[in-house]
């Protein structure tokens, strides 16, 4: 396993592949969405493996992590809106987004719609 990188090295990178989450969520682009995975990924794993801090780096990091806590909340904000523009097409369709006995994502046919929409 290669060294762990340096702190803010790895905070800046989790705050761009969060932002680059962001703007794959908000372009509705499921495709652009699985692209930002597996960056998103790697760049969590680096800041798993961060070390120490140094003094010096600290103030840094901290507003580094304090920007990436941001966007994570941007991104719940934003998926928060898509799952919700998802559950009304999905009701207007007669459909309900439920979970099965072992927690699985399953879709359910409601037995009445709750709109007569067209879509």
């Amino acid at each position: 396993m290669s060294s762990p990188p340096a702190p803010i090295d790895a905070v800046v990178a989790l705050g761009r592949a969060l932002d680059a989450l962001i703007v794959a969520l908000a372009s509705g682009s499921a495709a652009n969405l699985f692209a930002t995975e597996a960056g998103l990924a790697a760049a969590i794993g680096d800041v798993a493996r961060i070390g120490a801090v140094a003094p010096g780096d600290r103030d840094r990091v901290r507003a580094e992590l304090a920007r990436a806590r941001a966007a994570v909340h941007r991104c719940r904000a934003v998926g928060a809106a898509v799952t919700g523009v998802i559950d009304g097409w999905l009701t207007v369709g007669g459909l309900s987004h439920t979970y099965d006995r072992s927690g699985a994502v399953a879709l359910e046919r409601l037995a009445r719609p709750a709109t007569h929409a067209r879509l």
